[in-house]
């Protein structure tokens, strides 16, 4: 049985050229923006937020970088949103502490 297709490190055939966006997602990317500022924009997130914390969560998640590159040590101060006590929302907490 023969191998199909080019050698590997031989020219390149058919197909998109590199960097050339799937249609698809160029379609679907603004009807979802269409879709947002439909809904409301930025008002409509602040009501998912604020009435579906888990769903924003998830959104802010998808969204937000998974990796941050800094050029030194820097001290980050961020509160985390409990659903356990009440008592501790607000606190702030360094990077890798837990309230």
């Amino acid at each position: 049985m023969g191998i199909r297709g080019p050698k590997p490190g031989g020219p390149r055939v058919g197909g998109r050229q590199r960097g050339t966006p799937n249609k698809l997602s160029t379609t679907v990317r603004a009807a979802v923006l269409e879709a947002f500022e439909q809904l409301g924009g930025v008002d409509f997130l602040v009501k998912i937020g604020t009435e579906e914390p888990k769903t924003f969560v998830t959104l802010l998640a998808k969204v937000l970088p998974t990796q941050v590159d800094s050029p030194g040590e820097q001290h980050i101060t961020f509160s985390w949103l409990s659903e356990i006590d009440g008592a501790t929302r607000g606190i702030p907490c360094e990077v890798g502490q837990k309230t």
